[in-house]
Parts: structure tokens; sequence; C-alpha cells
């Protein structure tokens, strides 16, 4: 017959394909996807669609019932495809008359592993599959004892055996058949001498993921050894027998310990295995029977105890690797690789791998643990759902596209207590320490130490103060740093100081002083406690038969102690261990609760992290959840309890103090009360921008936003806590009751309730045993003190009798109408200021000790700056600012003007006695010529502007001294003394300034002091000489002279009234301007101020100016102030009045 060119061309480049892909897998993705006919195409497409505009117009309610199942959008057209590739490897199976057996198993693991994902509560299927499958626990609930004995000489493993030994003779299998005999024998004869039916051997693994893979390791060697040994002399006789034996241990294993046998999803996956193992692993090993021998039992350990130790590990990835799966999927891909010559095809098994790794990768997500209880703890994990699975899904893969990895934080009740454990939580002191070694007692005391603080869950709100003890008496700091109520919100650690100024009132005394950091906050701790149930009866027939319930059903935490977050509070609980369960009570049990102040957290390790010394001062809210089926009794006996009217009524309430119901309402209404609210409230005073504080606000809502998610948590019955469809019962302490009330003030050690409940049974979810969690959840104010002893000594300075004769010389030589007289100059005025400000000390004997509380006077008239006694800021006697280029210039020129030039021709700076006086006395003079009519009547005060002038205008509105005195009714040189210290009312100015050196004053008469005694303990608070007309970060202008030698006339023919001044000393302005205004006789402005000359310049050369005023009405008396501006914005002001 001729061949056809199109054949033969078609043949060759056949054989060239089937070159190319030697050695290689072909697949056809869209052939295993897509139909092939165009009829199946168009169905398809339309299925598609129609599912797509069901479930996104909820056409016939379709997208509610796909949310039973958990599918979102993606998860549903993910799940389409699952199903489509099923519906395709089926398919193939079929057009193979059942010869692609891969296909077939393949697709039964999916489907099987879909039906894993259902989720328990799904419509009509849900509850009958039970819980979402994870396989069980492997050894995880303490030490596990396996009772081989019992396993090995069972009916089960005899029948078995039996089975084996008849197979083997009617096969004429001769070693096997001996084997069999002796092994059978051996069993049943010898065994029951030695191991009677009352002995049960076991054995426990304390270390469970190392234990199970050790078995499988084990299992391993054996099977290789098994294949090898004795072949020569007994053939496979050896290795077939014992892989047999093997196989009916562990088939009997399983059906001695029933624990597994009432999960279904468990009998689904024992039916596929051993389908997938007889019907598929037999025939493809039919000639090494050994191999599905040992596959199938290993595979239902895997699947059944492997699932689960994946499922506890901590990356993602394997926790959702469905082993059955993976095995049947890579042994079928081995086997069906291996059968073909050539082109090596695989698709399905391929494509199958494919998909499902793809699908593990981009869901990778965290899943919780169940419990259930028998004789052999079956203990399950569930497993992961649909909903569970596709709501993850669709955020991994978003995450992946922006190349992003978020880690979700929130948890279930039980997972929030555990990870913070061991925990660094609350707030601590650290490092508190005194700034010096010693101080005086006339010296200020200060304090660091820093704030160091973790939360749990709530916003922290801390209150920060410190004191120090006098006769058992607070005395609480002159200045602390943080000074306001301020919210934490993770992890953060504050500096903090405290600074105790000196006084003359409550002195600091010598000696050995405790200083005592306070911090009030807020705070939470979060407790459980396992607590296990058994039925009345059933434990009364155990007693009887002297068995020990617990031991009885594998139980190895016989005590369970309540588990709490770490904190400055533990939660104690008690309550059984064993609860017996009846249907009435003739004494209920109870549950005990205890808040106890901490002395110390320790980490997991019982190291210690922190001492407490603290103490709750009340509790804001106690919640006690109880599991389902568990309640404190009627809620209408509660409601009595609030306020009992007889003593029988308060024997009847089921609490030591008054509960009532706490509804998820409730719940929510605490995040509001205590979460957001005090935390708004603290981040309005928060310091900064209004950036900052909305960043605060902003934090406090994504508190708020936590605390009410938990909210919805805290109420929900988790797998093996209970019915998963019921809520927790909850019942909150009446903090507010009268029975409570007094008993909820500064709990220095700890406050118990007790609360007796009534378990119903359905607690015990028709099994002999279960385990139940109590929940507790408390927040409360707690206040932590930590002390430090700070060394104060008395002062090295003795008390002198007289006025120095320096002072007594240079006050004296200051002249009535001088340029440095003003109405109440007194030599006894210099003198107070000069004992008020340094006790009459110039230069020190030491100059590493020149602060006011060690200085020595050395009794020289000058010395080095560094010897001068010294704030900090300003020196020797009068204590003269001189710490700034611009105070430096000032103080210079008054020098140069009042001390003149020394011997050598040099300028005498007050680093000279009596230089430093005069300079002083120059400074006072200017504060007179500023303020004699009272700080309203300045520019500054006038001018409102309350950036520039914050300071100075609200001491001048508020300041107020210790005897009730106004800062704004000093006048004259009174008035001066307040300017000389300062016009603030902080801790950096003495309020009482002005009253103490009118009191030093009464002490002096002439060059004496009378009352010596008296005299040395009047000393200046605060820092020293300061300028409250400016800002504290603008020093300019405090150094600023006023405009000198300020005069007045008035013309009364022309009606004009003329001004004239010299420019200030120790700097240039760059303008002037005149203001007119009227005051009463009490300082009040009764007229509006007006500007007569503005923008006046002030040329470089000239040193005097002038101003008119042609609008003087006569008989008036009018104050016109002459201000002086510096380029740097600073001004000074000076004043006189003229009458018309």
């Amino acid at each position: 017959m001729a061949n056809n060119p199109q054949t033969n061309q078609a043949q060759q480049q056949n054989s060239t394909d089937a070159g190319a892909n030697q050695g290689r897998f072909n697949i056809d993705i869209v052939a295993a996807l897509v139909p092939k006919s165009r009829g199946g195409k168009i169905i398809a497409v339309i299925l598609l669609l129609v599912l797509l505009f069901s479930y996104g117009f909820n056409f016939l309610h379709f997208r509610d019932l796909m949310k039973t199942f958990g599918f979102t959008l993606i998860g549903l057209i993910t799940v389409v495809v699952m199903i489509c590739f099923i519906i395709y490897g089926y398919t193939k199976w079929l057009k193979s008359n059942g010869e692609d057996r891969a296909s077939f198993y393949i697709a039964t693991a999916l489907i099987i592993w879909m039906l894993d994902l259902i989720p328990e509560d799904a419509w009509l299927i849900g509850p009958l599959l039970g819980p979402e499958w994870a396989g069980f626990e492997w050894i995880s609930i303490g030490d596990w004892t396996i009772p081989f004995v019992s396993v090995f000489f069972s009916a089960a493993f005899f029948s078995l055996m039996y089975i084996s030994l008849i197979l083997n003779i009617i096969e004429k299998e001769g070693w096997q058949i001996c084997f069999g005999l002796i092994f059978i024998f051996l069993s049943n004869y010898i065994a029951t001498k030695f191991f009677p039916n009352y002995i049960n051997v076991g054995f426990s693994v304390p270390y469970p993921k190392i234990s199970f893979l050790i078995v499988l390791g084990l299992i391993g060697i054996f099977g290789y050894f098994a294949f090898r040994a004795d072949k020569k002399r007994i053939g496979k006789a050896f290795p077939e027998f014992f892989s047999s034996v093997f196989t009916y241990f562990v088939i009997s294993f399983f059906l001695v310990n029933t624990g597994w046998q009432n999960n279904i999803r468990a009998w689904i996956h024992t039916l596929f295995i051993f389908g997938f193992g007889f019907g598929y692993i037999k025939p493809m090993e039919r000639g090494n029977p050994t191999f599905h021998r040992i596959f199938i039992p290993v595979f239902l350990l895997i699947d059944f105890f492997g699932y689960g130790l994946l499922w506890s590990s901590d990356l993602l990835a394997l926790r959702l690797i469905p082993p059955f799966v993976i095995v049947a999927i890579f042994y079928s891909y081995v086997k069906e690789s291996n059968l073909i010559e050539g082109k090596r095809r695989a698709t399905y098994p391929v494509l199958a791998f494919i998909l499902l790794v793809t699908f593990i990768l981009v869901m990778s997500i965290n899943v919780a643990g169940i419990e259930s209880e028998g004789t052999i703890p079956f203990v399950a994990k569930k497993g992961t759902t649909f909903q569970e699975i596709y709501s993850q899904f669709t955020n991994r893969f978003r995450e992946a596209i922006e190349g992003r990895l978020d880690i979700a934080t929130a948890g279930l009740y039980r997972g929030n207590v555990e990870k913070n454990r061991y925990e660094s939580l609350g707030v601590y002191f650290g490092n508190i320490r005194a700034a010096d070694p010693r101080f005086y007692t006339d010296e200020p005391i200060t304090v660091w130490g820093s704030i160091r603080s973790k939360t749990y869950k709530d916003a922290v709100i801390i209150n920060f103060s410190c004191y120090r003890w006098k006769d058992n008496k607070k005395i609480r700091a002159d200045k602390i740093i943080p000074d306001i109520i301020f919210p934490i919100f993770t992890l953060e650690e504050i500096d903090t100081q405290c600074t105790f100024l000196p006084k003359t009132e409550n002195p600091t005394p010598a000696g050995a002083n405790i200083v005592t950091f306070s911090a009030e906050y807020n705070f939470g701790t979060d407790a459980y406690l396992k607590t296990y149930f058994i039925d009345r009866e059933r434990f009364r027939a155990s007693a009887r038969e002297g068995i020990e319930p617990l031991t009885q059903f594998g139980i190895k935490d016989k005590t369970p102690a309540a588990v709490f977050t770490n904190g400055p509070v533990e939660i104690g609980l008690g309550a059984g261990p064993l609860v017996t369960v009846s249907e009435g009570y003739a004494v209920k049990p109870s549950i005990y609760i205890t808040l106890t102040n901490r002395k110390e957290i320790q980490d997991k390790d019982k190291k210690i992290i922190t001492r407490w010394e603290g103490k709750i001062k009340n509790i804001t809210e106690l919640i006690l959840l109880t599991p389902p089926g568990i309640t404190l009794g009627p809620p209408g006996n509660l409601e009595k309890c609030k306020d009992p009217k007889t003593d029988l009524e308060k024997l009847e309430c089921p609490c030591s103090m008054p509960f009532s119901e706490y509804k998820i309402e409730d719940c929510f209404g605490s995040c509001t009360n205590n979460v957001v609210v005090p935390c708004t409230v603290a981040c309005s005073k928060v310091g900064g921008s209004d950036e900052n504080k909305n960043n605060c606000i902003k934090e406090c809502q994504t508190a708020f936003d936590k605390c009410n998610e938990e909210c919805t948590f805290l109420f929900k019955t988790n797998e093996g806590e209970g019915p998963t469809g019921e809520k927790y019962n909850a019942y909150a302490l009446d903090v507010g009751s009268k029975q409570f009330k007094d008993l909820n003030k500064d709990i220095d050690k700890s406050r118990s309730f007790v609360c007796r409940f009534e378990p119903s049974s359905a607690v015990l979810d028709n099994s002999p045993i279960t385990t139940r969690y109590f929940r507790v959840r408390a927040r409360y104010n707690y206040l932590l003190e930590n002390s430090v002893i700070v060394n104060v000594e008395s002062l090295p300075v003795g008390v002198i009798n007289t006025v120095p004769d320096s002072v007594v010389k240079t006050a004296s030589e200051i002249r009535s109408g001088g340029p440095l007289w003003f109405d109440g100059f007194s030599q006894e005025l210099i003198a107070a200021i000069a004992s008020v400000e340094s006790r009459f000390r110039h230069c020190c004997q030491d100059a590493t000790k020149n602060r006011a509380g060690n200085c020595v006077d050395s009794g020289k008239k000058e010395c080095s700056f560094g010897e001068l006694i010294t704030s900090g800021s300003s020196y020797g006697i009068m204590q003269i600012k001189y710490n700034t280029d611009e105070s430096k210039k000032w103080v210079d020129s008054l020098s140069r003007q009042y001390c003149g030039k020394d011997s050598s021709g040099n300028d005498i700076k007050i680093n000279n006695y009596d230089c430093n006086v005069k300079v002083g006395i120059a400074i006072l003079k200017s504060k007179y010529d500023q303020f004699r009519y009272g700080c309203k009547a300045t520019n500054e005060y006038k001018s409102r502007d309350i950036v520039k002038y914050k300071t100075f205008i609200d001491g001048c509105e508020k300041g107020i001294s210790s005897a009730g005195v106004r800062y704004d009714s000093y006048r004259d040189y009174q008035a001066a003394i307040r300017g000389y210290n300062g016009w603030g009312r902080d801790s950096r100015f003495d309020v009482n300034y002005v009253e103490k050196v009118l009191n030093a004053m009464k002490t002096v008469k002439g060059t004496e002091i009378i009352n010596p005694s008296t005299l040395v303990t009047i000393t200046r608070e605060g820092e020293g000489m300061f300028d409250a007309t400016t800002t504290q970060d603008e020093q300019t202008s405090q150094f600023i002279s006023p405009p000198r030698n300020i005069q007045g006339t008035y013309d009364p023919l022309i009606g004009t009234v003329r001004i004239y001044w010299a420019k200030p000393l120790n700097i240039q302005p760059t303008s002037y301007r005149v203001t007119r205004y009227v005051e009463d006789s009490a300082g009040g402005i009764t007229e509006v101020a007006e500007t007569i000359c503005d923008n006046i310049q002030a040329e470089a050369n000239r040193e005097n100016f002038d101003c008119s005023d042609n609008s003087a009405v006569g008989g008036k008396t009018y104050t016109y102030s002459v201000s002086a501006y510096l380029s740097t914005g600073g001004v000074s002001e000076g004043k006189i009045k003229v009458a018309t």
C-alpha cells in the first residue's frame, strides 16, 4: 500500500517530538482543565457566569448558602477549578476502563481533603462529618502510656494471626506456617504465665515530636533488614511474616483503642488508606509483597499522627500539608512515570501535585487545636475550614502581589493567655538614682529614673509622681518630669526626674532621706483554669472499685493550676480539679478567685525579671466566665444579691460578693469606659503639635477596636471546651456595691472571692469525663512605688552678726537724685537681697564646691569666675546673671559705667566684690524703672502676646505668694524686687521672693544684723535671676536696660508734650516707640493706649532722642512709655508721668 506523504510527515514529526521529549513530562494543562468540544466549552463558560451572577446578586440566597461553607468569591472560583480537576480525574479513569487507577485514587484523595475542609457547622453535611480533620495529637497531653501488652495479646490480634495462618496453609507457605504456629503458641501460653490479665505493661515517651520520628525511623530500619534477613536459607518467609505481624499489631492497636472510632472523617481516611494500599499499591508491588504490609500501617500512622504533628508546627506551610494526599500523589507519580518507555506521562499526578503545592504556599494559615479524651487519649486536632482558608487565600494572594507579608496576631482567649504567660508585662521603674552622691540642705535635690512598660491589651494611662517622707508624711516634689498623665500603647521607656527645691518651710533635714517614685496606672490580667468533670454515679462506681478516675482515663495533669498573663497581679483559681455532675446538689461545687499583688515576675526558666513594690489601688472590673452547661444559678437570685435584705437572702447568694450577668454588650461598654475614653482624655493633654495628639488618639482608637474584637472571642466556645454553637456564661463583680465598696481600696496583699456554680449534665457532652475551662478577666488600677535613699548634709556655712563692710560702703555711696537712686532704696534693702541670694558669700575656698549648698566663703574680694559662688547661670554675692553673650555685654557695660578700671587700667568686672554689688544695684534700678507702676502697665502685658510673653503675662495675672499677695499689686521698689527674681510662678521662680527680702530687711539695721539665726534661714528658692517678660528660650531682652534719662515737658501755650530720652547702655536698638495712656491711682488703665511716635530710627551715632505729643489735653496726668526694639526681637521700656 502506498504511503501517504502527510502521514509519513506526521509520523516523522511525532518521532522527532518523542525524541525531544525523552526524559521529561508531557503535560497539557489546557486539556486537563478545559473541555475539548465547543459545546463543552460553552457550557463551562455559562456555568461559571451563572455561578458568578448568583454569588454577586445573592440569587436564590446562593451567596448565603456558600458562606455557610466559608466560600468567598475567590474561594468559590478556586473550588470550582478543584472540582473540575477532580471530575477530569474520574473521567480519565472511566475512559481507561478502570486501568488508570492513579487518577481514581488521586481524585478520591482530593475529594476527601475537600470534605476535611468543610466546617462542622456547615449546612446539612457539616454535623454529619463532625469536627474538621487534622489528624490526632501525638502524645500532646503529658506522657502517653501505650498498653502494648493488651494490644499484642488481644482477641483482635489473635484473630488476624489465625486468619493469616489459614491463608498460609492454603498457599502452602511452610516457613510462615511454622512461624505462625510458634507465635500463636507463645502468645497464648507463655505470655499468660508472665503477663497476668491485671498487669498493664506500657512505656512513656516524654518528647512527642522526637518520639514520632524515632518510631518512623525504627520502622524504616525494620523494613530494610526485613528484606535482607536470611534470604538464602528461608527466602521471603521471614520478612513477609514479620511485616504481617507489624500490620496486624497496628490494626489491632486501632481496634482495641476506640477513641477515634466516633470520628466519621477518621473512618473515611482509614477506608481510603486500606483501599489505596490493597487496591493500588499491592498490585503495583506484586514482586515485593512485603512492601504493602509495611506501607499501609505506616501510611495509617502518618495520616493519624503525622498530620497532627505537622499541625502543631510553627511553620505555616507545614500546618496545611495533608499527608495522605501527598503520599497518594507522590507514589502514583513515581509508579505511573515508570510504566511507559519513551515519553513518560504523568499528567494527572503532576498537575495534582502542582495545584496542591501552589494552594499550600499561598494559603499557609494558622489554626487552633481541640482536645478530647478517651481510653487512649486520641486528641483530635481541629483542622481548618473553607471559610478560614479562602478568607486567608484572598489576603495572602494580595499580599504576595504587593510584596509584603503581614502576620495576624489575633487569637483565642487561651491562646492570648498562653502567649503572654511569661512576657514581662506591666509598668516598672528602672535605674532610680540620685543626681549627686550627696546634697546639702540648701540646694535642690534631684533624683533620676526611668519608667519601662509593656502593655498587654488595653492602652495604659500612667500618672507619675514622686515625694519624700518627713514624719510619716509625704512631701511632693516641686518639679516632676513628666508632669502630665500620659498613655502608653506598646513597649516604651520614658525618663523621669524629680526635684525638691530648698525651702524655708519644710526644709530637707540632714541625714538619709527616702525619695519614692510613684506610678499609678490601669492594667489587666487574664487567666484560665482547666477543670475535669465526671458523672457522679460513674465516679462513685470507680471509687468503690478503688480506681482513681483521672488515672483510669490516662490524664497526667491531675492538679491543673491557673494560667495567667504576666504582670503586677496574679490571678489564682481553684475548682476541683475533678467535679462530679448530677441532677441535684446538697452542696454545690465552688470556684475560688484570688487577686494577689506579686512581689516579683519570672520568665519560663524561673529567672527573676523584676521585683515589685506596689499594690492594687482598686478593682475596676472582674469577669468570671463559665463553660456552657455551667451557671451561677437563676438570674433572679443574682439580682436579689445586689442588696440582700436578710441574712437568709445573703446565704442564698451564689457568690461572696454581688455578681450580675455580663453580656457582650457590657463588654463593648467596658471598652468604651475603660479604654477609649480615658485614653482620649490623656491624649488631649499630650504636648506637641496637633498631629502628635491626633496620632495618639488614633492609637486609642486602635486599642478600642482591639478591645471590641476581643469581646467577640471572650464568650466563644472553642473545640474541646464544649459545644461550639454555645457561648460562655459571664458574670461581673458589682464593684460599686455597698458590700464591696469599702473592700475595694488599697489592696495591700490580696482580695478573694468564691462562687458556687451549678454544672448540668450538658457539660459532660456524652463523654465519661470532659475537660472544661473557667476564664477570668480582671481590670484594676495599680500603684507602683520604688524608693531610693538620698544623703543630705548640713550646710558648711557659719552665721554672721554684721553686714559686710563692702556691702555697707557700696550701698551708702548711692545718693538721692543719683543715677542709681530710686524711691524705697536703702542700705537694708541691698543687704537683704545679698543675704537672700548668697548669704553674703562671694568667692569660695574650693572651685569644685562653688554652689550655694557647699560654698565656704574664702574672704577674698576678687577671684576667678570659677571660684565665684554660682547657681550655674548667676555669679557672685548679688547673683548676677552672666551666662550668655547678651547678658555678658550688658553686665560688662554696667561694670564699665559704675565700676571703672583697676590700677593696671583694666575694666573691673563682677568677679570683684564691690563691682558685683554695684551692678546688682544698677539692675535693681532698671527693674524699678520698668515695673514701678506694676506689671500690667508694661507694654509687654498690654501687647497680650501670650506666645512671646507667656510666663510674664501668666505670672502678672495669676501669680500670688504664699501669704496671698498678688503679683499685680506690687508697685515701686517692691515691683523692682519682684522683677529682680522674675515674674514667673513655676518652680524656676520664688513666689515668696518679695516677702523674703522684706522679712530679711527687718533683721538688718544699718550694719547690724539683729537676728542672725533668722536671717540665715531666709534663702531664695528656684533658679535665680530671671526675666519673666520673655519666654524661657528667649533670653536676649532680659538683659536690655531701658532707655535712659527719660524726661517730659508740657507747653500749655501750644498744648504739646515733649518726651526726651537717651539710648540704653548695653546694646544698640533699631527703633523706638512712644505710647501714651492714663492710669488711675491703683495703676489701672482708664484710657486706651495710643501710639504717639512709632518706628523712630535709632542711628548708631546718635545718643539722644525725642517725641512730641500734640493731642494731649490739659488738666490730666499722662504716662508715657518709651520702648526700645532690637533686631533680635527683644524690647525694653522706661516710663515717665507728665501732668498737663
